[in-house]
Order: C-alpha cells, then sequence, then structure tokens
C-alpha cells in the first residue's frame, strides 16, 4: 500500500504541496521531503540547493557565485543524502563544468564520502564525454539501476567509465548501455571486466555485442533479462557449456538474414527462459532469412521447455506471408500468454486456423498477429472471433484484421451458449473491411460486452468514416447500459 503522502502526491503532482506538508509538523518532515526529493530531473535542480547567493544563472548555464561555507555543504547534503534517482541530460556547459570540478575536488579529498549516498536509479544520456571525469560523484555504492548512453564518448573515455563502475557499483542490478554500436575498445573493456564486476546483475540492455562480450556475458550466473543486439551470427558453442542458465527474459535484436543467431541460446536457457522477442532489423530488400520461420519455430519447439515459455514476441517481420501451418510448432508452447507477431507482412488465415490457435493457447491474455495490418484482405469472420473467446476467456488485448462484410453467426448466441469476454474495452481491427456499421457494432456489442472502441488503419476513406460510425454506436450502448445499471 502506498504511504499517505506518496498518494498526496500523485493526486497534486505539485512539489509545492510537499513543502507545505515538510514545514507542517516534524512527523510530515522527513517523509515529504524524501518523496520531493527522490526524483531530480537534471543537475541544475540540485545544485540550487545552495542558497541563492551561492550559484549564479546565466542562459541556460550555471556557475558557483562563491565557494559554499561549511554550514551550507552541511545543508546542501541533508537534501542529496535524500536523492533516489537523477536524470543527466548534459553538463557540457562551461560553467557546469566548473561547478562539477568543484564537487569533484570536495569528494575526492574523502572517497568513502559520496555526493548522493543513497542514489538508487541514474539516467545519463550526453553529448560529450567532457562529463566522463565527474562521473564518479554519481556512482555511489548504493547505485542498482543504470542508463548510460555512449553517443557522446570517444572509445578512449567509455571503457574507463565501465571500470569505474566495477569498483563503486557492487550491486548493479540493472544496466542499460545505449550507443554502444560494437565499438572495439568499449567491447574490449566488457571482455576485460571480471566477473565480480556485475555479482548481482539481473538485467542487461546492449545495443552492441559481439561474440566474445556475450560469452563473458553469458557467466553472469544473476542475470535474468538480457536485450541485445547482435550484428553477426555467433558459433553454435558461444553461450552454451553453462551459460545463461537463470536467464528468463531473452530480447534479441538481429539482421533478417542472421535470424539463424537465436539457436546457440536455445540450450542454455531450455529450462529457465518465460520470454522469448526476436527483432528483425532490415527492410524488404535485405536477402532472405537464412532459415524459413517456420524452420525457426520447429528448432525453437524443440529447444525449449514448452511449459515454461509463457510469451512470445516476433517483430518487423517484412514481406512475409503466414499461414497457419508455419505457427504449428509453436502450438506446442500450452502456456503462452502474450502472443505478438508483427510486421508487414500477410496472415493466411481462415475461421479455422484462429480456431486452431486458440485451442493450442486457452490461457491467452493478448494476441497481436500483424499489427499494423498486412496486405491482404482477412479471411478471418466474426466466426472466427467467437471461436477465440470461446477457447481463451482470459484475452484481454487483441489485435487482428478480420473481413467484418461478413456478419454471421453471432446473433444465435442461447443461454446456454452465452460465449463473451468482459475484459477487452479497445479492439484492434486494423485494416479490416465493413460495409454495414449498424449491424457490426450489435455483433461486435454481443461478442464483446465492455468494448468502447475499435481502432482501424485505413488508406481508403469511407473505411474510416464506416468504422466511425461502429464507436459511435458502441459508446451509445455502453452509456444505455450504464443508464439502466448493467
Amino acid at each position: 500500500m502506498d504511504h499517505p503522502l506518496d498518494m498526496i502526491h500523485k493526486r497534486s503532482a505539485r512539489y509545492t504541496t510537499l513543502a507545505a506538508l515538510a514545514v507542517t509538523c516534524r512527523t510530515f518532515r522527513e517523509p515529504a521531503l524524501v518523496l520531493r526529493w527522490r526524483l531530480v530531473q537534471n543537475v541544475k535542480s540540485f545544485i540550487s540547493l545552495f542558497p541563492c547567493d551561492v550559484w549564479v544563472e546565466f542562459d541556460e548555464d550555471l556557475d558557483f557565485a562563491r565557494l559554499p561555507s561549511k554550514e551550507e555543504w552541511i545543508r546542501f547534503e541533508s537534501y542529496t543524502s535524500r536523492i533516489r534517482e537523477i536524470h543527466i541530460v548534459s553538463m557540457s556547459f562551461k560553467g557546469m563544468l566548473k561547478v562539477m570540478a568543484t564537487l569533484s575536488m570536495k569528494y575526492n579529498a574523502n572517497p568513502s564520502h559520496h555526493l548522493f549516498p543513497n542514489l538508487q536509479t541514474l539516467a545519463w544520456e550526453s553529448d560529450s564525454d567532457t562529463e566522463v571525469p565527474f562521473a564518479h560523484l554519481f556512482f555511489p555504492p548504493s547505485l542498482r539501476c543504470l542508463t548510460v548512453d555512449f553517443d557522446g564518448f570517444d572509445d578512449f573515455r567509455a571503457p574507463g567509465l565501465l571500470l569505474l563502475l566495477e569498483n563503486q557499483c557492487p550491486i548493479l542490478k540493472q544496466f542499460t548501455i545505449r550507443g554502444l554500436s560494437c565499438r572495439p575498445s568499449i567491447l574490449a573493456a566488457l571482455r576485460l571486466l571480471e566477473t565480480r564486476a556485475f555479482q548481482q546483475l539481473e538485467y542487461l540492455h546492449c545495443n552492441g555485442m559481439d561474440e566474445t562480450a556475450l560469452r563473458y556475458i553469458a557467466k553472469l550466473a544473476t542475470l535474468k533479462d538480457l536485450s541485445v543486439y547482435l550484428p553477426d551470427l555467433i558459433s553454435a558453442d558461444a553461450v552454451s557449456n553453462g551459460g545463461f542458465v537463470n536467464l528468463q527474459t531473452l530480447c534479441l535484436t538481429v539482421d533478417e538474414e542472421k535470424i539463424s543467431a537465436i539457436i546457440p541460446f536455445l540450450p542454455s536457457t531450455r529450462h529457465s527462459l518465460k520470454s522469448l522477442e526476436i527483432t528483425m532489423s532490415g527492410n524488404e530488400l535485405q536477402p532472405p532469412l537464412s532459415m524459413p520461420l517456420q524452420q525457426l519455430f520447429s528448432r525453437l519447439s524443440a529447444g525449449l521447455c514448452h511449459t515454461c515459455l509463457t510469451q512470445f514476441h516476433i517483430l518487423d517481420v517484412t514481406s512475409r506471408e503466414l499461414d497457419i501451418a508455419a505457427l504449428r510448432p509453436l502450438f506446442s508452447f500450452s502456456k503462452l500468454k502474450y502472443v505478438r507477431i508483427d510486421g508487414l507482412c500477410s496472415f493466411d488465415f481462415s475461421d479455422e486456423s484462429l480456431a486452431e490457435l486458440a485451442d493450442a493457447w486457452p490461457h491467452l491474455e493478448e494476441l497481436v498477429l500483424n499489427h499494423r495490418g498486412g496486405r491482404r484482405t482477412s479471411e478471418i469472420t466474426f466466426k472466427g472471433l467467437k471461436s477465440l473467446i470461446r477457447a481463451c476467456p482470459l484475452l484481454q488485448i487483441l489485435a487482428l484484421a478480420i473481413d467484418a462484410t461478413q456478419l454471421n453467426v453471432v446473433s444465435s448466441n442461447t443461454p446456454e451458449e452465452d460465449i463473451h469476454n468482459d475484459k477487452i474495452e479497445e479492439l484492434d481491427l486494423k485494416n479490416s473491411i465493413i460495409e454495414n456499421p449498424t449491424a457490426v457494432a450489435l455483433i461486435l456489442g454481443e461478442l464483446f460486452w465492455s468494448l468502447k472502441r475499435v481502432d482501424v488503419y485505413h488508406r481508403r476513406k469511407l473505411y474510416g468514416r464506416l468504422w466511425s460510425e461502429v464507436n459511435s454506436h458502441l459508446l451509445t450502448r455502453q452509456a444505455n447500459k450504464q443508464e439502466i445499471g448493467l
């Protein structure tokens, strides 16, 4: 349960309310100040904690007008000790760098004394590596979650930053590296770090990694969540031999022609993997896949535990047509709850295909098939939707295209066969075609009792207008139900 002050802050969304509470009584003071300074959005915010005659602001820059006194340092640290999260966008202004140099000299004199002793989360996005010499100020032993963007760093400074992190942040659990782009010296730093560097690391996101670095990462026994871009294929033994023994979530981005890079991960993650996401980086002009999707799905079915995997996403599939035969190998994963197959491909699915899918995955809570619409008219009708919600009563998110011109089956519901879904409030029907909006709204209302809106994407304005009429009917239906207490 939230602390009462958290509830007040969420409702007011104004720091002035917390400031008022802090001076109301001693009981409120510390909880209110901790909440007020829990998140700092920029460096200027905490520098302004000094009295206003200590610092001066000009343009977007900030500098010390004079050095703070001992009492002013004590007051300043009483606030910085309450900060739990900092977002740094840039400190590369001339005056700001002088301020950071002053802070650095003070805290370098006593390494065990930290500027932010209770900091837990740091997001550092900068366009310059001139800030690296001051990084130690933001890396206290309490740091648990770190996001660093290396785009503004040269190859010489970035490895030093990683080594600094190794020495100062022993309990780091989440580490996101952006802008890496597989630069050799940064990857070398990753490879050189001893396993002890991240003894408690559970989440790693890196947008560029070679095979050697991957071999090191595989040794982190605490790692549960890995998100990485692999620009090249990796050898079969790169992550086997006891690697990734506790990995539960794997998000891989690979070039389309190198999609088989997923295969080496299968043996070591067979019994631990719960969530798998594959994003294809490429376009229609690239070479064909190194293996057909059906073959890939067959390898996944053979390599992973059928009762462990609960989430499967494959994204940015381009220029492909998928039929039910291609997906059948995935039907062995009977515990799947979240399935998303997204891209510019077309689905050659019939009502019978959708019914077969639904029977294979009865625990579905999310189903997204071709979220951005396909290149052909869907053959799925309301009959297929009825089969889906009959077999998957837990469904909460649904996105797929249908042929809404076929007004069949639904109105024949009997009390003995009351098939409906009461969890979905918004339905994404992509490029579904339609002719009779009144009849479609009636059918959808019978199938989805809580439905308030249908989202579609159509280049033809006529279909867009007809679906807008469906939404008007749905809103009227919900308003009428509220009036009679349903």
